[in-house]
């Protein structure tokens, strides 16, 4: 079980009373919203809300119980269950809820909820996190932690583990996925270029964002997204905008080198 303060396990109780009194939770039946808002309100992980709600209550580990409570509603898994609810509430990926919870939450990043969850525990990072998991669990490292989870998952090796979840997200290999990085890293340097340049241009002209968009004929939001380095216009469209900021013409990748 995780340890948390006492302070928190006793606020985790009374929420959970709370919800039980006011009849917006029931003991027999797991809503995963009422134990994320949960969560929520005390500054903790889903999975130490769990521990302390139902891990107690039932006895059961959470992966017996999660099957348990899918097979009620007819499913053959949880994991079969959980998709379905995710198809339902329009996400495709358990990735894209689980960053959908972190920006609801003020997050800029999945990984950014996840740093501040286990900061609230009491630990400096997700790493030392990990690798206390993996000491309270009987594993001398946190890469065998890691190999003993890919096993329970039912893969060969953690090897294959990020193998299949490469596949998943369309790369046959990591070395493609590798170079799927580095492209995304210097797409964002030039992002970032962009928008310093046309801020920077901007500034020396004396006029606004609203002016640039009405000489290139486009939303003001357009210009916006380009001046916040969300997005990079097209080749035809980025050699009007720098006609209308008075810079020689050449492409992005040209003035970055």
């Amino acid at each position: 079980m995780r340890k948390l303060p006492l302070e928190k396990i006793q606020k985790i109780k009374k929420l959970y009373a709370q919800k039980l009194w006011a009849g917006n939770y029931s003991a027999d039946e797991e809503d995963q919203l009422s134990l994320h808002e949960i969560a929520r309100r005390v500054g903790v992980s889903f999975a130490a809300v769990w521990d302390y709600i139902v891990g107690e209550q039932t006895g059961m580990s959470k992966k017996q119980y999660l099957d348990y409570l899918a097979a009620r509603h007819g499913f053959s898994s949880w994991k079969e269950f959980f998709s379905q609810r995710l198809q339902e509430r329009g996400f495709s990926t358990k990735n894209k809820y689980q960053q959908q919870l972190a920006q609801d939450r003020g997050f800029s990043s999945r990984h950014k909820y996840e740093e501040d969850l286990v900061r609230q525990q009491g630990y400096a990072s997700r790493y030392a996190y990990e690798q206390q998991k993996a000491k309270e669990n009987g594993h001398s490292s946190l890469h065998e932690y890691h190999e003993k989870l890919a096993t329970r998952k039912g893969y060969k090796s953690l090897y294959d583990q990020e193998k299949a979840r490469l596949k998943r997200r369309g790369f046959e290999d990591p070395t493609e996925y590798q170079a799927d990085c580095a492209q995304q890293r210097q797409q964002q340097v030039q992002y970032q270029e962009l928008s310093n340049l046309i801020r920077q241009k901007l500034r020396e002209l004396g006029e606004s964002q609203q002016w640039l968009a009405e000489q290139l004929g486009i939303a003001k939001s357009c210009v916006s997204n380009y001046a916040q380095g969300k997005l990079i216009p097209r080749q035809e469209r980025l050699k009007k905008l720098y006609a209308v900021l008075g810079i020689s013409r050449g492409t992005l990748e040209d003035r970055l080198r």
